[in-house]
């Protein structure tokens, strides 16, 4: 684009660049038809997305369309946990009591420097093993009625898993928090020191001046980075296959074993994953130019 002129143009650089990109492409597909001799077998993917159920005759999602459903619900539980813990602990960060921001910069200093699978790990297997026996989950779940269970079912996956699904999603949700309580004290500290100075001239404490004042003011500012976690969060649930939580990823490495058609099945996963991720971009994108023109 020139500098000024508002319009994009198509020039020489365009050219060069969309060449590079379907020489790239060709290349890739030709060196996979030759110097691997690899046959491509999109129709086997079909049973594995949806299928005929043999009793009723209905067509049912089979296991990539289930693993889906698994992974929106662990990015939908996910980011309730993270935005709620990280609204907190980014408030702790500025709070004038010198111990809770003492607490909330330990809580994100040791998230933010440890690789999430291996806190994911730790999470995941301690909650799995010692908080979530103590809760009872399991045998409730056990004698649930079938009402429940269906709603169970809808909320959280399979009833069975309930308990491996939530330590998961509670482990995703806790370290996107760290980045979400750091983009929410952005987003105060942004806000000019007198807004909260003439809130309490007129009589408000420091908490009904942070409610009613501060943070809509702050929150509208990091609309967009607090978009951005939230599809960041969705690419890293896929690490909650390794703990055998049967997400999209997981039940893909499924496939991709029964059929031998590994190109096939992460070309596919990788499309739904960019349609996702995409999509929701393109929604944020404009939610936030909405907004930005009711001001």
């Amino acid at each position: 684009m020139i500098p000024g002129s508002g319009k994009a143009r198509f020039g020489l650089i365009d050219v060069v660049v969309l060449c590079t990109v379907a020489a790239a492409v060709w290349f890739v597909l030709a060196r996979l038809q030759t110097g691997m001799n690899y046959r491509w077998q999109w129709g086997v993917l079909a049973d594995f997305v949806i299928r005929r159920d043999p009793v009723s005759g209905d067509w049912v999602p089979n296991i990539i369309l289930l693993g889906l459903f698994t992974t929106l619900r662990l990015a939908l539980w996910g980011g309730v946990v993270a935005l709620v813990v990280g609204l907190a602990i980014g408030l702790m960060r500025v709070v004038p009591s010198p111990t809770a921001r003492t607490l909330a910069a330990v809580y994100v200093g040791l998230i933010r420097n440890i690789p999430p699978l291996v806190f994911l790990f730790i999470f995941y297997f301690f909650l799995s093993s010692q908080v979530i026996p103590l809760t009872g989950l399991q045998s409730a779940v056990r004698s649930a009625s079938p009402q429940t269970l269906a709603a169970l079912e809808v909320l959280f996956g399979p009833p069975r898993q309930i308990g491996p699904f939530l330590s998961a999603a509670a482990a995703i949700g806790l370290y996107a928090a760290a980045f979400i309580a750091e983009i929410i004290r952005a987003g105060v500290n942004a806000v000019g020191t007198g807004q909260m100075e003439a809130a309490q001239a007129l009589g408000m404490g420091w908490a009904s001046a942070m409610r009613r004042v501060i943070l809509p003011q702050a929150l509208a500012r990091v609309w967009a980075p607090l978009a951005n976690e939230f599809i960041l969060m969705i690419k890293f649930s896929a690490l909650a296959s390794l703990v055998s939580v049967p997400d999209l990823t997981f039940q893909a490495q499924q496939a991709g074993i029964t059929t031998r058609s590994m190109f096939e099945v992460w070309l596919l996963v990788a499309a739904i994953y960019f349609v996702i991720c995409f999509g929701l971009a393109s929604l944020f994108g404009a939610l936030e130019r909405r907004a930005m023109r009711a001001r």
